[in-house]
C-alpha cells in the first residue's frame, strides 16, 4: 500500500533484518535505501517507520536532506493495512494484487454543480433499489426456484403489527451502518464499523456474522481478530456505500472495500466480491443503459470487474459447489457470464450452471448475470433475482443495487414499460413480469425515508484527500 516515502525511492516491503530504531530482527518489515548516499534504514513495522520519517523531516539538518515524498490516500488506513499484514491477521495481501484502474472522470460532490441533480438520483437508486431487492426477496430466502408461486409483492415479517410492509433484512441494516460510519468519519474508519456491526440487533442474522459478533462481544477480540474464514455473501451485499463514497478514488475505493469485508469476513473471495460490488457501482454512476446494452460492452464490463481483482483469489481454492470443479470469481465473472449473455439464456436456465446459494461465487455472478439480462428494467431484474435464485435475499439486492446505480431511482421507479431500454438480452419491452406496475415500491418500503437521507449525505461526502 501507499506509505510516505523519502526521497525518489520507494521504501521495500516485506523485507527482513535488524530494525533500525529499536534494535530488534524483523521478518516481515520496511527497508529503505537512500539514493543520494545509499544509506539502508531497517524498520520493524510501519509505525516505526512512519514515525522515524516524520523525526527526520523535522529535524534541522543539511541542506542537502531529502525531501519527503507524501504518499496520497489514507495513511492511517493504508497504516492499518500493512501492520495487520505482517502480523498475520490480513487473509491476503490483497492491495499489491488484481489491476489498477482509473476513472474516466471525476463525479462531483458539490450540491450546485449541474450534475449533482443527476448523480444523487443514481446514488438514491443504489441504495434505496438495493433495499426494495432484499425487502422482496427475504419471503423466498432459501427455496428453490420453481417451487413456490412467485414472489410479486412485499410479505412483512411474521408478528408484523403496523407500518410498511417491505420490511428489510440485515444486509440492508449493515448497508445503512456501512454508509453511516463513512460520512461521520470522513474515511472507513474499521474499529467504528465493527462497533456499529455489533451493537444493534440483526434480523436474519447470517452464519459467518453471528461468529463475527460471539468473536467481538463474547470473546472481546480487537475487529481485526473478528473476522470469519468464510466465503459467503455478506460483505458483497453491503459494499455499494463504499463504492459511491470513494468513487473517484479507486486505489481507496479497493483499499476500503477489502477492509471492510475483512471486518466480518477474512477471507480472499469474500474480500474480492467486495471490491467487485463497490468497483461496479462506482463504474454505473459514471454510466448510461445505453452503454451497456450490447454483448460488447457487456463483455468489456464484466472482464473490466475481473481485471480488478485478478489473482487475489488465488490466495484460495475455491470449486463449484455443483461439480467441485475449480473456480474464481474473476473467471466466472470474466469469462463465463459473457459466455452465457451471448446466447441470451434466459435467468432460470442460467442459474443452473451458475448457482445462487450464500457461496459468493455462486451468488454474485447470478446477481450480476440478472442485471446484465435487463439493465434497463428494473422488474425485471427484481423479478428474476428474487424468483429464480435460492439466497433471493443477498441475489436481489446486489443485483437491484447494481441497476440502481446505472438507471437511477426515479427511472426505475417508473413503472411504464413503453419507457424501459431494450438490451440485448430483451427479447422485447413488454411486462413480462406479474409485478402490478401501479404498486408503488417506495410507499410501503421500510426505512425509505431514513435510506433516501443516508444516499443523499453520501452524495455530498464523496472521499477527499486530506
Amino acid at each position: 500500500t501507499r506509505i510516505p516515502w523519502l526521497g525518489t525511492n520507494e521504501p521495500e516491503t516485506h523485507t527482513s533484518g535488524i530494525c533500525s530504531v529499536t534494535g530488534v530482527k524483523f521478518g516481515k518489515g520496511i527497508t529503505l535505501t537512500v539514493a543520494e548516499t545509499g544509506e539502508r534504514f531497517h524498520f520493524a513495522t510501519n509505525d516505526i517507520y512512519c514515525r522515524w520519517v516524520e523525526n527526520r523531516t523535522k529535524s534541522d539538518g543539511e541542506d542537502n536532506r531529502p525531501i519527503i515524498r507524501q504518499s496520497s490516500g489514507d495513511k492511517k488506513l493504508h497504516g492499518i493495512y500493512t501492520e495487520i499484514f505482517y502480523q498475520g491477521h490480513l487473509c491476503c495481501d490483497y492491495m499489491h494484487l488484481g489491476k489498477d484502474k482509473v476513472f474516466g472522470f471525476e463525479l462531483t460532490s458539490q450540491a450546485d454543480s449541474y450534475h449533482f441533480t443527476a448523480l444523487r438520483d443514481k446514488i438514491r437508486g443504489a441504495i434505496i433499489c438495493g433495499a426494495i431487492g432484499d425487502a422482496m426477496g427475504r419471503q423466498v430466502e432459501s427455496r428453490s426456484p420453481g417451487t413456490y408461486p412467485p414472489a410479486t409483492w412485499y410479505i412483512p415479517w411474521s408478528g408484523w403489527r403496523s407500518g410498511p410492509i417491505g420490511t428489510i433484512t440485515g444486509g440492508t441494516q449493515m448497508t445503512m451502518w456501512l454508509a453511516e460510519s463513512l460520512v461521520t468519519n470522513g474515511r472507513l474508519d474499521p474499529a467504528d464499523l465493527a462497533y456499529r456491526f455489533t451493537h444493534e440487533w440483526i434480523r436474519g442474522i447470517g452464519q459467518a456474522t453471528r461468529q463475527f459478533v460471539g468473536n467481538s462481544k463474547d470473546r472481546g477480540l480487537p475487529w481485526y481478530q473478528c473476522g470469519v474464514n468464510s466465503s459467503g455473501n455478506g460483505s458483497a451485499m453491503r459494499a455499494a456505500p463504499v463504492g459511491i463514497f470513494f468513487r473517484n478514488d479507486f486505489d481507496e475505493l479497493k483499499l476500503a472495500a477489502g477492509i471492510q469485508a475483512m471486518v466480518t469476513h477474512n477471507d480472499p473471495m469474500a474480500i474480492t466480491s467486495s471490491i467487485i460490488m463497490a468497483y461496479a457501482t462506482a463504474r454505473l454512476l459514471r454510466m448510461s443503459v445505453t452503454e451497456i446494452d450490447d454483448i460488447g460492452t457487456m463483455t468489456l464490463f464484466c472482464r473490466d470487474l475481473a481485471d480488478a481483482v485478478d489473482g487475489i483469489e488465488e490466495c484460495g481454492a475455491y470449486t463449484t459447489r455443483n461439480d467441485k470443479t475449480p473456480s474464481t470469481l474473476a473467471k466466472r465473472i470474466g469469462i463465463d457470464i459473457p459466455r452465457l449473455l451471448e446466447s441470451k439464456m434466459p435467468p432460470r436456465e442460467a442459474q443452473k450452471e451458475l448457482s445462487s446459494g450464500a457461496y459468493v461465487l455462486e451468488s454474485l455472478p447470478f446477481a450480476l448475470y440478472c442485471f446484465l439480462y435487463s439493465p434497463g428494467h428494473f422488474d425485471r431484474v427484481l423479478y428474476n433475482s428474487v424468483n429464480e435464485s435460492r439466497d433471493s435475499v443477498t441475489v436481489s439486492a446486489m443485483a437491484c443495487t447494481l441497476c440502481g446505480a446505472l438507471n437511477g431511482l426515479n427511472r426505475n421507479m417508473d413503472r411504464q414499460y413503453w419507457t424501459k431500454h431494450k438490451g440485448y438480452c430483451d427479447h422485447d419491452l413488454l411486462p413480462a413480469t406479474p409485478i402490478d406496475p401501479d404498486k408503488d415500491f417506495l410507499a410501503e418500503l421500510e426505512f425509505s425515508s431514513e435510506l433516501i437521507n443516508i444516499s443523499d449525505r453520501l452524495a455530498s461526502c464523496a472521499w477527499v484527500e486530506e
